[in-house]
């Protein structure tokens, strides 16, 4: 008989939600004039050493910027296997552009979950 076979790595799973308030309920759709939105992500089986992404994406907010505009990124170092982080994003002074977004987490260079946003004047 030859050595043990070692069990097969479990895969990444991470989960990433938006909210009105911190810790709030995930919710999709916001008002312009909301003060700040509220992103949290929670990540199991995560290599130890790599790094967590989240970029915050204009994808049509008309002519104020080209298609899928990256408007922010906040990057994180993965210090343990099960992890998690939270960041707000503060409304700009003239308030959020209305149009749809979408939020991005990638481990290294890997997406691993999306989530769309659309915001209503």
């Amino acid at each position: 008989m030859g050595p043990p076979i070692p069990a097969p790595a479990r895969a990444p799973h991470v989960t990433l939600q938006i909210g009105r308030v911190r810790d709030g309920e995930p919710v999709t759709q916001f008002d312009s004039k909301a003060p700040a939105l509220f992103v949290g992500w929670r990540g199991e089986n995560l290599p130890v050493g790599a790094k967590v992404r989240i970029a915050w994406i204009a994808e049509d907010v008309g002519n104020l910027v080209e298609p899928n505009f990256v408007i922010d990124q906040k990057e994180t170092a993965i210090t343990a296997p099960e992890s998690g982080g939270r960041l707000t994003l503060s409304r700009p002074e003239d308030g959020w552009a209305a149009g749809k977004y979408r939020l991005e987490l990638y481990v290294d260079d890997d997406l691993l979950e999306t989530v769309k946003v659309r915001i209503d004047d």
